[in-house]
């Protein structure tokens, strides 16, 4: 993930609230939900903010971000996660 304060004050993840063009509309038969299932699902990132809207611009970095989860699934009317 990136966190931008752009020179004008904006800040760039205000642009995801500005949404997408929808899609034209079709008819999907109703199906039920698939069932999910994961054993295992790990994940290392990043994180960084910059302000550009100060006279000396600001950069911080945060890493690394570690994220795991195990055992995941979703039966019929509830979630559970096991470890």
């Amino acid at each position: 993930m990136r966190a931008v304060k752009r020179a004008d004050g904006a800040l760039n993840l205000a642009d995801l609230g500005k949404g997408f063009p929808s899609a034209p509309a079709k008819a999907q038969p109703k199906s039920e939900p698939m069932r999910l299932f994961i054993r295992r699902c790990r994940d290392f990132g990043t994180a960084a903010f910059e302000d550009q809207d100060r006279t000396r611009p600001f950069h911080a970095e945060f890493k690394p971000i570690a994220f795991e989860l195990r055992d995941f699934s979703t039966p019929p009317g509830r979630a559970t996660v096991t470890r």
